[in-house]
């Protein structure tokens, strides 16, 4: 229908209209609308029940009226579609993280250029394998003083960065072995390089071992020096240890190594002061039988007579065959090197710690004890009893491999150089302290996490760029670094409480179990999957996962096949942050062990501490 409209205009000065103008208009829609009872409403809207809806993106009204979507879907071009999980958002026809897509990075449509990549909602340039982007230019990381394993990590002064390590700096011709810078041209326990030790009774000559030269007594078929069998090669003296329990002795002419037989025998109890702590403190001095300590039956000449090990109860009994003449003693040794042990007990000049027994006469039976007090380094014996019962987890989970070497070195009434315990990968040593203020050595926790990190660095791998950490959120790298040495330091010492005692109360007390849900310890559910996050958080997630299954030794095998396998493979399955972090572990466990604990992690860490772990680990499955 048209309508004829008529618009009379009218002049103030007239009399009258003289002109009438007649204008042709659409019809009022809405009008005929209400004369025929529906809702006209503009495209693409459509009439439902008299109200105008978008079948495109209504979700009670999806493609036509009354199609309504479930909860869990959407409306999307007029279909329902699943949502997109949390810390993703739709760009076209897929879910992506405007955090990490290049794509579609902080917003949907913003590709990366060539060369950059997608951080934080922001295109950064990507950095060649071994360096990293530090404001806004590419760093060795493994070898630059100021940017020692990751971004702002300086080196103290008399430091230097090697592979990514601050190390000691030393001079021309000299080298860092075990924080401290000494002559491989010359040195009998580094000849040629570090922990290169030369034999018994040869000497390091231009970094070369060399023995001494062949006497009269010496020849190709040998004889036992020191326990050793010492033989005539190219016209120098080279000896060749007996294992440890077996001494050397000539048999049918010829020197060989066997289980010791004698006509005389030494018994007795090794002990030494320790402290058990308590939960609230240090615990008192207390008389402790010392487990596991290597001994040895010596003569005047120090000559080896006899090898052994003390029991449960610190007791011994060692038989041997007395020297012609002269007093013997019973030495202890913090060192073992048998079977699943590999490690020594040593202060800060490389001195391995030893007690012995006043000599005495040989006869049929002696009795000696050895007490060691505090004032005498029973610490010394309490590290080495910690640290030997963390190679026996070792053990457990290496399927008894031979282990590689470890020093522990620990001093009383002496501060290591950062003033806190630390493990230097360079020369596999454990530094603790031994000062009154802080001291370390019956903080089990403190040296099982310690040992955490030498598990990491011989039988898995991580980036922890070192330096000080306090359980804020810090750098992915370092805070899986620091927080899987915690969750191992828990499997080590069977307690999900982590002590780091002072002289009258714990410094560090935290439960695995009952982490805060606090700032520090939480995530950000918009933070991405490279955000600063807390050691804590870590731990604690890896300690929750441990406790998901009813059967405590499949729940180790989960976390070791992500330790010992996943972790280890070239290249590294990597996401989240460049380097080894929570992400990598988390996708490592789901891959290992076919998505077991799937739910643990969805309630422990996305649900209740917000990390927007994404779930999308399959890609990095074997």
């Amino acid at each position: 229908m048209r309508r004829t409209t008529a618009l009379l205009l009218c002049l103030f000065a007239a009399p009258a209209c003289s002109d009438v103008v007649t204008q042709t208009v659409a019809p009022d829609a809405a009008v005929d609308a209400a004369r025929d009872g529906s809702t006209m409403c503009p495209a693409p809207q459509i009439d439902c029940g008299g109200v105008c809806v978008d079948p495109t993106n209504d979700p009670l009204h999806c493609g036509g009226c009354n199609f309504a979507c479930a909860v869990e879907r959407e409306c999307i071009a007029g279909a329902c579609t699943a949502r997109c999980e949390t810390g993703t958002v739709r760009c076209g026809a897929e879910c992506v993280s405007l955090a990490s897509n290049d794509d579609h990075c902080g917003a949907c449509g913003r590709a990366c250029a060539d060369g950059t990549r997608c951080a934080n909602g922001a295109c950064e340039v990507v950095c060649p394998s071994g360096q990293a982007l530090c404001e806004g230019a590419c760093i060795d990381v493994t070898a630059d003083d100021s940017n020692c394993g990751a971004c702002g990590v300086g080196c103290f002064a008399g430091q230097t960065c090697t592979d990514a390590v601050c190390t000691l700096a030393c001079g021309a011709g000299r080298t860092n072995c075990g924080d401290r810078c000494v002559d491989t041209q010359t040195s009998d326990a580094n000849c040629g390089a570090c922990e290169r030790a030369c034999a018994t009774g040869t000497r390091c000559v231009a970094g070369v071992c060399r023995g001494d030269p062949c006497g009269p007594d010496d020849s190709a078929t040998g004889r036992c020096l020191d326990n050793t069998i010492a033989r005539c090669v190219g016209g120098e003296v080279m000896r060749e240890a007996c294992p440890f329990g077996q001494v050397c002795a000539v048999v049918d002419g010829a020197p060989r190594c066997a289980a010791p037989t004698g006509s005389a025998r030494v018994t007795g109890t090794v002990r030494y002061e320790t402290r058990t702590p308590d939960g609230t403190g240090p615990g008192t001095l207390a008389p402790a039988p010392a487990q596991g300590l290597a001994l040895s039956v010596v003569d005047d000449a120090g000559r080896v007579l006899v090898q052994g090990i003390t029991g449960r109860d610190g007791r011994y009994e060692l038989p041997y065959e007395p020297p012609a003449s002269g007093e013997v003693r019973v030495r202890a040794t913090l060192a073992r090197t048998d079977g699943i042990y590999n490690f020594t007990v040593r202060d800060f000049a490389g001195a391995t710690y030893a007690f012995s027994t006043v000599a005495f006469t040989p006869g049929d039976t002696a009795a000696r004890d050895i007490t060691v007090s505090v004032a005498q380094n029973a610490g010394a014996i309490t590290v080495f009893d910690l640290t030997r019962r963390a190679f026996d987890f070792l053990a457990t989970v290496i399927n008894n491999a031979r282990p590689a070497a470890l020093y522990v070195t620990w001093q009383r009434n002496r501060a290591t150089r950062t003033g806190g315990a630390y493990y230097s990968g360079a020369s596999s040593t454990m530094f603790l302290n031994g000062d009154t203020q802080n001291p370390d050595e019956y903080d089990f926790t403190v040296i099982a996490h310690e040992f955490g990190h030498y598990m990491q660095r011989w039988y898995s791998r991580a980036n922890n760029p070192g330096g000080p950490h306090d359980g804020t959120p810090a750098d992915p790298n370092l805070a899986y670094g620091e927080g899987n040495a915690t969750f191992l330091a828990s499997l080590i010492t069977g307690s999900s409480a982590y002590l780091d005692y002072g002289t009258t109360r714990p410094r560090v007390a935290m439960d695995l179990l009952f982490v805060p849900q606090i700032r520090p310890y939480m995530a950000s559910a918009s933070g991405g999957l490279a955000q600063p996050i807390s050691e804590w958080l870590v731990a604690a997630a890896q300690y929750a996962m441990f406790r998901a299954g009813s059967d405590p030794a499949e729940q180790l095998r989960r976390a070791m096949r992500v330790f010992t396998g996943h972790l280890r493979r070239t290249p590294l399955p990597d996401r989240g942050e460049p380097g080894v972090d929570m992400v990598d572990s988390l996708d490592g466990y789901l891959c290992e062990n076919a998505g077991a604990d799937r739910m643990a992690i969805q309630n422990f860490l996305v649900t209740q501490r917000r990390f927007p772990y994404d779930f999308a680990y399959a890609p990095v499955c074997r």
